[in-house]
Protein backbone atom coordinates (compact mmCIF):
# COMPACT_ATOMS: atom_id res chain seq x y z
CA UNK A 1 0.00 0.00 0.00
CA UNK A 2 1.23 3.50 -0.74
CA UNK A 3 0.24 6.84 0.55
CA UNK A 4 1.01 10.34 -1.29
CA UNK A 5 0.73 13.68 0.39
CA UNK A 6 -1.03 16.36 -1.75
CA UNK A 7 -0.32 19.95 -0.25
CA UNK A 8 -2.16 23.07 -2.28
CA UNK A 9 -2.60 26.62 -0.91
CA UNK A 10 -5.83 27.14 -3.11
CA UNK A 11 -9.20 27.78 -2.28
CA UNK A 12 -10.10 24.88 -4.02
CA UNK A 13 -11.89 21.78 -2.00
CA UNK A 14 -10.10 18.87 -1.30
CA UNK A 15 -12.34 16.35 -3.23
CA UNK A 16 -11.17 18.93 -6.73
CA UNK A 17 -7.26 18.92 -5.37
CA UNK A 18 -7.64 15.61 -5.68
CA UNK A 19 -9.57 15.27 -8.94
CA UNK A 20 -6.91 17.78 -10.91
CA UNK A 21 -4.13 15.77 -9.55
CA UNK A 22 -5.08 12.71 -11.00
CA UNK A 23 -5.58 14.30 -14.06
CA UNK A 24 -2.61 15.65 -14.22
CA UNK A 25 -1.29 11.79 -14.88
CA UNK A 26 -3.61 11.46 -17.75
CA UNK A 27 -1.99 14.44 -19.54
CA UNK A 28 1.66 13.10 -18.86
CA UNK A 29 0.42 9.56 -20.21
CA UNK A 30 -1.30 11.46 -23.18
CA UNK A 31 1.84 13.62 -23.90
CA UNK A 32 4.10 10.43 -24.08
CA UNK A 33 2.03 8.93 -26.17
CA UNK A 34 2.34 11.50 -28.18
CA UNK A 35 6.28 11.68 -28.08
CA UNK A 36 6.53 7.72 -28.48
CA UNK A 37 3.90 7.20 -31.63
CA UNK A 38 3.29 10.60 -33.14
CA UNK A 39 7.32 10.87 -33.07
CA UNK A 40 6.43 14.79 -31.31
CA UNK A 41 9.66 16.60 -31.07
CA UNK A 42 10.44 20.11 -30.14
CA UNK A 43 8.63 22.43 -32.37
CA UNK A 44 11.02 24.65 -34.49
CA UNK A 45 8.13 27.29 -35.58
CA UNK A 46 8.16 30.81 -34.94
CA UNK A 47 5.06 32.08 -36.27
CA UNK A 48 1.74 31.69 -34.04
CA UNK A 49 -0.03 30.31 -36.99
CA UNK A 50 2.21 27.75 -37.46
CA UNK A 51 2.71 26.46 -33.66
CA UNK A 52 -1.32 26.31 -33.96
CA UNK A 53 -1.20 24.30 -37.31
CA UNK A 54 0.98 22.01 -35.66
CA UNK A 55 -0.69 21.25 -32.42
CA UNK A 56 -3.94 20.42 -34.17
CA UNK A 57 -2.06 17.88 -36.05
CA UNK A 58 -0.82 16.37 -32.98
CA UNK A 59 -3.91 16.20 -31.59
CA UNK A 60 -5.48 14.51 -34.81
CA UNK A 61 -3.07 12.15 -34.53
CA UNK A 62 -3.86 11.41 -31.39
CA UNK A 63 -7.76 11.16 -31.71
CA UNK A 64 -6.67 8.91 -34.84
CA UNK A 65 -4.88 6.66 -32.43
CA UNK A 66 -6.89 6.78 -29.55
CA UNK A 67 -9.50 5.87 -31.64
CA UNK A 68 -7.61 3.26 -33.46
CA UNK A 69 -7.07 1.76 -29.93
CA UNK A 70 -10.38 1.80 -28.80
CA UNK A 71 -11.36 -0.38 -32.24
CA UNK A 72 -8.77 -2.38 -32.00
CA UNK A 73 -9.38 -4.29 -28.70
CA UNK A 74 -11.23 -7.47 -29.46
CA UNK A 75 -13.22 -8.83 -27.20
CA UNK A 76 -10.75 -12.17 -27.48
CA UNK A 77 -7.99 -11.18 -26.48
CA UNK A 78 -6.19 -13.26 -28.89
CA UNK A 79 -7.60 -11.14 -31.85
CA UNK A 80 -6.31 -8.39 -30.48
CA UNK A 81 -3.70 -5.92 -32.11
CA UNK A 82 -1.46 -3.01 -30.76
CA UNK A 83 -2.29 -0.13 -32.81
CA UNK A 84 1.32 0.34 -33.46
CA UNK A 85 1.92 -3.11 -35.55
CA UNK A 86 -1.64 -2.22 -36.85
CA UNK A 87 -0.01 1.03 -38.51
CA UNK A 88 2.93 -0.81 -39.18
CA UNK A 89 0.66 -2.91 -41.63
CA UNK A 90 -1.23 -0.61 -42.72
CA UNK A 91 1.77 1.84 -44.43
CA UNK A 92 1.56 -0.83 -46.96
CA UNK A 93 -1.81 -0.52 -48.18
CA UNK A 94 -3.45 2.04 -50.52
CA UNK A 95 -6.12 2.52 -53.17
CA UNK A 96 -5.16 4.08 -56.90
CA UNK A 97 -7.71 6.31 -58.60
CA UNK A 98 -7.12 6.75 -62.03
CA UNK A 99 -9.31 9.35 -63.90
CA UNK A 100 -9.61 10.51 -67.44
CA UNK A 101 -12.22 13.23 -68.51
CA UNK A 102 -10.86 13.32 -71.95
CA UNK A 103 -11.48 9.49 -72.12
CA UNK A 104 -14.51 9.15 -70.09
CA UNK A 105 -12.61 6.54 -68.47
CA UNK A 106 -12.77 5.38 -64.10
CA UNK A 107 -10.53 3.02 -62.76
CA UNK A 108 -10.30 2.19 -58.48
CA UNK A 109 -7.93 -0.41 -57.67
CA UNK A 110 -7.23 -1.63 -54.30
CA UNK A 111 -3.61 -3.00 -53.69
CA UNK A 112 -3.95 -6.94 -52.64
CA UNK A 113 -4.28 -7.02 -48.94
CA UNK A 114 -2.69 -9.80 -46.88
CA UNK A 115 -5.38 -11.63 -44.01
CA UNK A 116 -3.85 -9.35 -41.29
CA UNK A 117 -4.73 -5.87 -43.51
CA UNK A 118 -8.18 -7.08 -43.43
CA UNK A 119 -8.98 -8.39 -40.50
CA UNK A 120 -7.43 -4.90 -38.67
CA UNK A 121 -9.32 -2.91 -41.04
CA UNK A 122 -12.45 -5.11 -39.94
CA UNK A 123 -11.42 -4.56 -36.45
CA UNK A 124 -11.63 -0.30 -38.00
CA UNK A 125 -15.09 -1.07 -39.52
CA UNK A 126 -13.16 0.48 -42.62
CA UNK A 127 -14.90 -0.46 -45.96
CA UNK A 128 -12.40 -0.79 -48.86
Amino acid sequence: MSYSLIYHTTDLKVDDVVKRYFERDIIEKVYKELKSNINLHPIRKYRMSHIKSYIKICYIAYAILSYMQNKLKDKSKSKSISTVKALEQLQFAYKVYLESEKDNFKLEKIVTLTNEQNRILELLECSV
